[in-house]
């Protein structure tokens, strides 16, 4: 240890003041690490929320190209049976490839789905027949898929209470049980209160509001595992938007309808009988409804009720189109409904939803 003499001759030593500079050094190391490795959990963090965002923004593009491929095929031509590309989308998904990127585009004509906006008739009576049709999709919907809870009967009731202006519950003596609506004393008994709708629905969406649906019948079922045992189905289970609507006139274009809601035009019509129809329209479009006598086994005294709820290449068309961006862990989803005049051509976006 080294001694040092102070002008007066007394000694003191220079250890204490070593190992103070020595600790001071040390915490200043290890401020400046900290702050080095903060400043480092930072940059990440920004390089990761820029990454991010570009994926996303690259993603929203992407979609946005798959919209405007679908926008281009309507434009060119509206009707799907003297366009062969818009026919092919209507039956299969489409696949865009961009730049390593690839967006899946699906197209689905909303004539052929039932609307539940028109199941009163044009007196604000219940409509007896399309009731009918809308229970009976409930029992194909019920069988078919595997969502649980189940349909009820008693939602028809309710959705008469949504989409009408008055207060009155609805009672359907033809229904034997649940047969009776709600009006806004029931939902102001939520435990977050809302009204009753009184108006026809503007989305398809909003039907999650009306009493006793299900909201699981919205959400698609996720993709079988390979371990689970192949499927009987050629198609995945439907869910709600699969088969409803709130577009159109409500008569059913029997040229572009599902397999489930063609079958729910009448008791008797078997999913087999079903397929056969499909199967004919994509040779031969149906011109006029009489021509379903053609097919072996159709149930010919139901043909004037399934003439009356239907229409055979309606004036104004309206169509889904769906465009998923699959390039990112979050994708972009682009749902748009176009509206289209088949006499002036005219194709008009009517409703644009981006997620």
């Amino acid at each position: 240890m080294r001694m040092i003499k102070s002008p007066d001759n007394k000694s003191f030593s220079t250890a204490p003041r070593r190992g103070f500079v020595l600790i001071t050094v040390l915490l200043l190391v290890v401020l400046l690490t900290a702050v080095l490795l903060r400043f480092n959990q930072a940059a990440r963090t920004h390089l990761s929320t820029a990454t991010a965002h570009t994926q996303r923004l690259r993603a929203r593009y992407l979609a946005r190209a798959g919209l405007d491929l679908a926008l281009a095929v309507l434009r060119q031509n509206p009707d799907p049976f003297s366009n062969e590309t818009l026919c092919r989308m209507l039956d299969e998904t489409t696949m865009l490839h961009l730049d390593g990127a690839a967006c899946e585009i699906t197209l689905a004509c909303e004539n052929g789905k039932l609307n539940v906006n028109r199941l009163r008739d044009k007196a604000g009576r219940p409509d007896r027949a399309r009731l009918d049709q809308f229970l009976n999709l409930f029992d194909r919907l019920n069988r078919r898929a595997s969502h649980t809870p189940s349909l009820g009967y008693g939602i028809a009731p309710a959705l008469l209470d949504w989409i009408d202006p008055d207060d009155h519950i609805t009672v359907l003596p033809f229904v034997s049980r649940a047969n009776a609506g709600a009006e806004s004393d029931y939902y102001a008994s939520f435990k977050i209160p809302r009204p009753c709708g009184n108006r026809p629905l503007e989305t398809i969406a909003e039907l999650r509001f009306v009493r006793e649906v299900p909201p699981e019948w919205f959400i698609p079922s996720p993709p079988a595992s390979p371990q689970a045992p192949p499927s009987t189905s050629d198609s995945p289970p439907p869910i709600l938007p699969d088969v409803l609507t709130v577009y159109g006139e409500g008569l059913l274009d029997l040229n572009t309808a599902p397999p489930l809601v063609i079958q729910s035009l009448s008791e008797r019509l078997t999913p087999d009988l079903a397929r056969r129809i499909v199967k004919r329209r994509r040779e031969q479009p149906f011109t006029s409804v009489t021509q379903l006598k053609e097919l072996p086994g159709f149930p010919q005294r139901d043909l004037p009720t399934i003439a009356r709820l239907c229409k055979l290449r309606p004036t104004t068309r309206y169509y889904t189109i769906t465009a998923r961006a699959a390039e990112t862990s979050a994708p972009v989803a682009i749902t748009a409904v176009i509206k289209t005049n088949m006499a002036s051509q005219k194709v008009d976006i009517v409703l644009y939803q981006e997620k």
